[in-house]
Order: C-alpha cells, then sequence, then structure tokens
C-alpha cells in the first residue's frame, strides 16, 4: 500500500483546499515551525482519512474555527490497484464517507465502491488494507512520542500488542465465551442437582395409602376388587327391590295422569302461543311495509330533486362555459383590432432598425482602416524606440569597456580585439558619446510619436467599437420590433376563429333553456312511473300481510278453547290422587328403608374406589419420580462433561494456551523479517531477537515478550540501546511487523510515516538515522517530519508548510 496523494480542507490550520501530490518521489521530509500544520496534514489528514481517528480525540475538535464541516481525501495504490478514500468531516453529526476505485471505463475516472458513514467506510477499508488503526499505528505509522511503541513497552504490554497485531484477540474473545459458558453450565448443575435432592425427598416420604377407610387400607389389591364386586352386586339388588316397589307405588298413577294431562295441555298452550306470535308478526310486517312503502316514496323524490339539481348545474355550468367563451372572444377581437391598427408602425420600425444598424457597421468599417494606420505607425516608431534603446545600453557598455582599458595596458577595440593605444581609446569613447547623444534625442522624438500613435488607434477603436454596440443595439431593436409584428400577425391570424366561437357562444346561450326543460320533463315522468309501481307493491303486500293475520287470529281463538280430551284427563288426575291417599303412608316407609340400604353400600363402594385410585396415583406417581430422577442424573452426567468441556477451552484460549503457542510458532518467522531490514538499515551491525517467556523462562505463567539486540558491544536488552540504535530497532521492528501481516492478508506496506522524533537525536543519531531513512526509502516511500534546519537540509524533496493570510499552505519542493 503506497500513499499517492493527499487533500484537505477545513480541518486543523487548512483552512483552504490543499492537495499535494506525492507520487514517485520515495523520500520526503515535511519542514516548517512548529504549529504550522506539517503533521496535520502528512499524519493527521492520512490517519483521519483511513482510521477516522483525530490528535484532538474529537472528530468537532479537528474542524477549522469557524467552519461547520471539514474534508480530507487520500490516494493510495495497492496491488496494482489505485483506490481513493475521501471522509467529510461535520462538526457535529457523524458524516459520510467513500472509497473508490480508478475505472478509466466511468465517465469519471473513479467506480464507487462505498458510499455511507463513516463509521462503515472504516471497517471496508480495514478489509482492503488488512490492518486496523492499533496494528497501522504499530507498523507503517510511528506518531509523534509513539517510535518505540512496541520496543519501549513493558514486557508483559508487548505479548498483548503482538496479540493485537496478529489477530490473537479473538482468542480472547472465545476464552470470555467459553468462561461465561462454563458459568452457566455450572449455573445449571447446581439447578440439576438441587432438583434431584428435592425429587429423592418427595420420594422417600411419598406413601401409597389414605385415611379414607382404614378397612379398605388393610386389604391386598386382589381382595379390594373382590370387595368391590361384592358391593357392586348388593347395589344391583338394592335398586331390583326398589324398582318392583315402584311398580306398585299408588302415587306412580298420579304421576302418569299428570303426565299425560301436561302433554295435552302443553301442546294446547304451545300452539296458542305460536298463533299469538304469528299475529304478532303479521301487525310488524305491516308496520315494516309501510316504512319501507314511504322510504322508497322518499328515496324516488330525493332522486328527483338530486336529478333536477344535476340539470340545472350543468345548464349553468354550461351557460358561464358559453359567457366565458363569448366574453374571450370579445376581449381577443379587440385585441386583434388593436394589432391591426398597430402592425403598420411596428414594420416601419423593423425597417428603420435594419438600416440603422447597416448604416452604422459602415461607418465603424471604415474606422478599420484609420485603426490599422495608427497601430502600424505605433509598431514601427515601437521597434525604433527598442532598436534605440539596446543601442544606447551597447554604447554605454562601449564606454565602460573603454574608459576600463585607458587606464590599463592592455587596450583592445571592442568590435575587432585590436590592440588601442590610450589616445585612441579616448578617443573612440568621445565617438561613442557622440553616437549616445544622438540615440537618446531620437528616442526623445520616438517616444511622444509613438504615444500619440496609440493614443489615436485607441481613440478610433473606442468610436468604432461605439458604432458597433449602436449597430447591435439596432439589432436588438429590429429584432425586438420583428417578435413584435411575428406576434401581431399571429394575433390577427386568429380573427376568423374567434368570429366563430362568438357566434358559437350566441347560439349556445339559445339552446341551454329549451334542453334544460325538455330534461326536466322526462325525469317528472319517470318519477311517476316509479310512485305507481311503489303503490301497486305496497297494495299486494298489505293485502297478503292481512291474510296472515286473519287467519293468525282465528288459531288465537281456535287455542283458548279447552277441548274435551283434556277436560278428561283432568278428571282422571282427581280420582287418582282420592284413590292413592291411603297408601302413600306404608310405601314412603318401605322406600325410605330401601333408600338408607343403599346408601350405606354406595358410601362402601366409594370407599372401594378411592383406595383403588390412590394405589394407582401412587404408582404412578413413583413411576413418574423415578423417570425424572433417571432423566435428571444422566442431564447432570452430561453437563458436568460440557463444563469439563468448557474449562478445557477456557484454559486453552487463555493468553498462556493457543496464543502463546500460536505467537511462538511466529517468533521465528517476525525475527527474521525484522532482522531482514536491520540488515540494510544498520549495514549488517545490529540484529534483533524477540523471545517469548515461554522460550527459556521456567516456573512462570507470565507471556512476556523481551527484546534482545546483538550489538558490536554484545547482547544488550532494548532499554540499554543508544538513541541510533534504538531507532534503528523501532523502524526495523515496525517493518519487520509490517511485511509478516502483508504475507497473511496479501495487502503489501508501502509507505512509512515518522512523525518528528529528531529533537531527542544528538547529531551523531541524526546522520545515523537519515542514513537509514533513505535505505529504507529504497523498497517503499518514507515520509518524515522535522522542524530542525540540519534534517531539513539532509533531504533532497520537502514538503515546506507555512501560514499565509490565516490558513495553512503546503507545497512540495
Amino acid at each position: 500500500m503506497r500513499i499517492r496523494s493527499v487533500e484537505l480542507e477545513g480541518l486543523w490550520a487548512y483552512r483552504e483546499r490543499q492537495h499535494l501530490d506525492l507520487g514517485g518521489v520515495p523520500l520526503i521530509v515535511g519542514v516548517g515551525e512548529n504549529g504550522v500544520g506539517k503533521s496535520a496534514i502528512l499524519v493527521h489528514a492520512i490517519v483521519a482519512a483511513f482510521f477516522q481517528k483525530f490528535p484532538t480525540k474529537t472528530q468537532g475538535g479537528s474542524v477549522t474555527h469557524g467552519l461547520s464541516s471539514g474534508h480530507v481525501s487520500v490516494e493510495f495504490d495497492m496491488n496494482d490497484t489505485v483506490y481513493r478514500i475521501g471522509r467529510v468531516f461535520p462538526r457535529s453529526g457523524v458524516g459520510q464517507g467513500t472509497i473508490e476505485v480508478q475505472d478509466d471505463t466511468s465517465k469519471s475516472g473513479w467506480r464507487p465502491l462505498v458510499n455511507k458513514g463513516n463509521r462503515e467506510v472504516t471497517a471496508e477499508l480495514v478489509k482492503i488494507i488488512g490492518m486496523d488503526y492499533d496494528t497501522a499505528t504499530m507498523t507503517w505509522i510511528a506518531q509523534q512520542g509513539e517510535y518505540g511503541k512496541f520496543s519501549a513497552s513493558d514486557p508483559k504490554d508487548r505479548f498483548k500488542l503482538l496479540s493485537g497485531v496478529f489477530g490473537l484477540g479473538v482468542y480472547e474473545e472465545k476464552r470470555k465465551k467459553a468462561a461465561e459458558k462454563a458459568d452457566e453450565v455450572s449455573r445449571r448443575i447446581d439447578a440439576v442437582t438441587g432438583r434431584i435432592a428435592e425429587l429423592e425427598l418427595t420420594r422417600s416420604s411419598r406413601t401409597a395409602s389414605t385415611d379414607a377407610d382404614a378397612d379398605a387400607d388393610r386389604l391386598s389389591n386382589e381382595d379390594l376388587e373382590a370387595a368391590l364386586v361384592a358391593e357392586n352386586n348388593r347395589l344391583d339388588q338394592v335398586n331390583t327391590e326398589v324398582a318392583d316397589l315402584n311398580s306398585g307405588d299408588p302415587e306412580r298413577r298420579v304421576r302418569e295422569a299428570q303426565a299425560a294431562l301436561d302433554v295435552v295441555r302443553s301442546k294446547r298452550l304451545s300452539a296458542l302461543e305460536e298463533a299469538q306470535r304469528e299475529v304478532a308478526r303479521a301487525v310488524r310486517a305491516g308496520q315494516e311495509a309501510e316504512q319501507r312503502h314511504q322510504q322508497a316514496l322518499a328515496q324516488t323524490d330525493a332522486r328527483l330533486t338530486q336529478a333536477l339539481t344535476a340539470v340545472d348545474d350543468r345548464s349553468s355550468a354550461s351557460r358561464i362555459a358559453a359567457e366565458r367563451q363569448k366574453q374571450s372572444a370579445a376581449a381577443v377581437l379587440s385585441q386583434i383590432a388593436d394589432a391591426e391598427a398597430t402592425l403598420p408602425s411596428v414594420r416601419e420600425q423593423v425597417a428603420a432598425s435594419r438600416a440603422a444598424a447597416a448604416a452604422r457597421r459602415a461607418e465603424a468599417e471604415q474606422l478599420t482602416a484609420v485603426i490599422n494606420d495608427h497601430s502600424q505607425r505605433r509598431a514601427t516608431l515601437l521597434v525604433e524606440w527598442q532598436t534605440l534603446k539596446a543601442q544606447g545600453e551597447e554604447a554605454v557598455e562601449r564606454i565602460k569597456t573603454l574608459e576600463t582599458s585607458v587606464n590599463g595596458e592592455h587596450a583592445q577595440c571592442f568590435t575587432c580585439h585590436q590592440h588601442l593605444s590610450a589616445k585612441d581609446a579616448q578617443a573612440l569613447i568621445d565617438l561613442t558619446r557622440a553616437d549616445l547623444t544622438r540615440i537618446d534625442e531620437r528616442k526623445a522624438e520616438v517616444k511622444p510619436a509613438g504615444a500619440e500613435a496609440g493614443q489615436a488607434a485607441n481613440a478610433a477603436a473606442a468610436q468604432r467599437e461605439t458604432l458597433l454596440t449602436q449597430a447591435e443595439q439596432a439589432d436588438r431593436d429590429a429584432d425586438a420590433a420583428a417578435r413584435e409584428q411575428s406576434r401581431l400577425e399571429t394575433v390577427i391570424a386568429a380573427k376568423v376563429e374567434r368570429q366563430k366561437a362568438l357566434r358559437d357562444a350566441d347560439s349556445t346561450l339559445l339552446d341551454l333553456d329549451t334542453e334544460a326543460g325538455q330534461e326536466k320533463s322526462a325525469l317528472h315522468d319517470t318519477r311517476d312511473a316509479e310512485v305507481q309501481d311503489l303503490v301497486k307493491g305496497y297494495q299486494r303486500e298489505t293485502a297478503r300481510i292481512s291474510e296472515q293475520r286473519q287467519a293468525a287470529e282465528a288459531q288465537v281463538q281456535a287455542m283458548q278453547t279447552v277441548p274435551e280430551q283434556e277436560l278428561d284427563l283432568e278428571q282422571t288426575l282427581t280420582t287418582a290422587k282420592q284413590a292413592v291417599a291411603a297408601e302413600v303412608e306404608q310405601v314412603q316407609a318401605a322406600r325410605a328403608a330401601l333408600d338408607g340400604r343403599r346408601t350405606v353400600i354406595r358410601a362402601r363402594i366409594n370407599d372401594l374406589l378411592a383406595e383403588r385410585t390412590i394405589r394407582v396415583e401412587a404408582a404412578n406417581q413413583l413411576r413418574e419420580l423415578d423417570a425424572r430422577l433417571n432423566l435428571l442424573s444422566k442431564e447432570r452426567s452430561s453437563t458436568e462433561r460440557e463444563l469439563e468441556t468448557y474449562r478445557t477451552l477456557v484454559k486453552a484460549y487463555s493468553p498462556t494456551g493457543i496464543p502463546a503457542m500460536v505467537l511462538a510458532g511466529m517468533m521465528g518467522q517476525l525475527n527474521d523479517a525484522i532482522n531482514a531490514s536491520l540488515e540494510r538499515l544498520s549495514r549488517g551491525q545490529l540484529q534483533v531477537r524477540l523471545a517469548a517467556s515461554k522460550d527459556g523462562a521456567k516456573n512462570t505463567n507470565d507471556n512476556k515478550v523481551t527484546v534482545y539486540v546483538e550489538t558490536s558491544q554484545g547482547t544488550l536488552e532494548y532499554e540499554n540501546l543508544s538513541a541510533g540504535q534504538k531507532f534503528r530497532t523501532d523502524l526495523a521492528i515496525r517493518a519487520g511487523l509490517a511485511d509478516l501481516i502483508a504475507r497473511g492478508t496479501g495487502s503489501p506496506v508501502e509507505t512509512f510515516i515518522l512523525d518528528e522524533g529528531w529533537g531527542t537525536l544528538d547529531e551523531q543519531g541524526i546522520v545515523s538515522t537519515v542514513d537509514a531513512l533513505f535505505r529504507l526509502s529504497e523498497t517503499m516511500n518514507v515520509l518524515t517530519l522535522t522542524h530542525i534546519p540540519a534534517v531539513r537540509d539532509a533531504f533532497p524533496n520537502r514538503v515546506e508548510v507555512e501560514l499565509v493570510g490565516g490558513t495553512a499552505v503546503a507545497r512540495l519542493v
């Protein structure tokens, strides 16, 4: 990934748009006084464009004071594809962003990939370049004060940083999820264990007995079933005796006589009620028929009123339209009369304006020759004046040369370069001064003559422009008059049509009243016919309802008379009641004794049935408890195995597990990549070895990464290196990390940004660091910044930044 250009506007000190084209320049230093905006355009702008990160920590705080939003755009190429990312950052709000790909087939030259909010653009950009903000600032972006972001960190923090760079943080997320699952499963085990204990307690206290019947409780299941059969047989015997008693019961004859009477009487009363309801229905039907008839008549009248109103409305609308047509035609005819009166004068105006325009152009053409004469004379005088000026300057130089020769021993002619004596040189000086005087005199004559010719030419040109302007104005007047002529002719052409429209409107007004009267008469005839049909239908319906009512009233009268069959049944009931009065007490005593025996037997049967139900339910409950206990035990065993699995995963995903093994496996590749860069940067004088704590440490679970550097003085830890050695080591580690990441993502990093940091180096450190950057620029573009003159002068290409008129200005030199 190589930065090609940066564009910035409305952010930090860049009030106005600034564009830097960085393509083809492998090593650039940004220079300028502190605070003018070097870092803003070469570091912060790129970080903001790529990752939406700001040095002020807030988006709004980065927008230039007094502006509502800022814009940044960065072009970069990667894998033979050119991308452009643009961002708009408002002072408040989320803002928008775009990612585009250079495409020659597109009209604009760019094809959009993403055009969404800044957050979505950042996510897509991270996918394209294969690294996020934290990884970028660990590799190719060295922000101010963070050159040794990795090397200068605590050994434990180095492990965390490498985990983030190589994506090992995913294992921490997995560890957290596994730990959460382990806690969840542990809670499930506790819950299942509690349910098992509760069910075991319930089972131990469950009994298969009840206090419903102590005798039944002592019976075996077989004896219980035999007792039920015996008691049911006894109940059947008692029921038989009750049936026999009821068959000879005197009160039975009374009940049977009463039932026969109730059947006949109920049938007659039901028929009476139905006939009465039929009478009521007929009355309601007549009332409803009357209401429907009145409603139909009202609806007919309403339709007639509505239709008559519609006729009046149409007639009125037609009359208004005809009146408007008549008024419009009359108004247009009036305009036509005015146009006919005006047209001749307009035609004369067109001809006069055309003639005036032609006359002004002819006068202007005559002035063209005058202008050419004056201009030619002025040009001739100007050439002569310039020639005189050159001759005068040459004469002055000759005089200076000759005066020098007069005082020397080697005087020579300025034309033929032959030796001159002092006397000859002085004579030549006098002749040259005479020529110079003549030249000045002629110049004094030529200059005012040229000015006079120029003024005459300008005056003639001004007069010609005035004439041409007058000609153009005359043309415009003629065009306007011609348009007016055309309009008037168009108006007049409509005269016949408007006259016909006026006659049509008068004819329409005469026909409207006749047509409306005829339409209303037809509507009244239609209404009368509808009313006649409604009256006939109403009369037929009321006749039918009247017949139904009369029939129902006759049925009511018939059902109100008691028939002879009902009277005979009443007599039979009275006779039966008198005959059984003496036998009632004896039968009732026998029935009470049988009911008492039956009650005792039924109670015994209920007790036996209750005991059988209790035993069945108890057995079912025990089987259910055993089944539930078996399922819960299996669930607890399965859940305990699941818990062990998750605890194993927690241990595997912890920093001392898979991440440590992965990092240990990558250490060799990382060291090789770092030392490949360090070989160029240090000319083979330094070599780095990153070592994880598990490489050689014993009895420790810490995850640490130590930086060892092989120097000419021996193996040193990073903290003991000189400033120059640290700088080279930092660059090499960043380059090595970038190279290793690029291998995994397929997105090579070919840009290195280093923000300041020169102030911590001594003179030798600066020299060695400059040399390191020159070597680094052999494989990638390098951008660095400084305010130190010695550093600035060491680089061939510079971005100079200064404040001009309240805004920062940057240019590549």
